[in-house]
């Protein structure tokens, strides 16, 4: 008799890195539309305040 090894794999993995990578996607637009729109105003102290505030978030992914 042998003893198959079955890798159980969590239900919610694949949806949990889908939502992960969509709220990725939402902060960097949100970036993205900060920049242009302060660029757009050409107002240099407040683009420098909202470069400092804004920053492009980095995910840790845990594999």
């Amino acid at each position: 008799m042998h003893c198959t090894a079955v890798i159980a794999v969590h239900p919610l993995r694949a949806s949990w890195r889908s939502i992960r990578n969509k709220i990725r996607i939402c902060r960097q637009t949100e970036y993205d539309l900060i920049q242009a729109y302060f660029l757009g105003n050409n107002s240099r102290q407040q683009q420098l305040a909202t470069t400092t505030l804004a920053s492009r978030p980095r995910f840790v992914t845990n594999a």
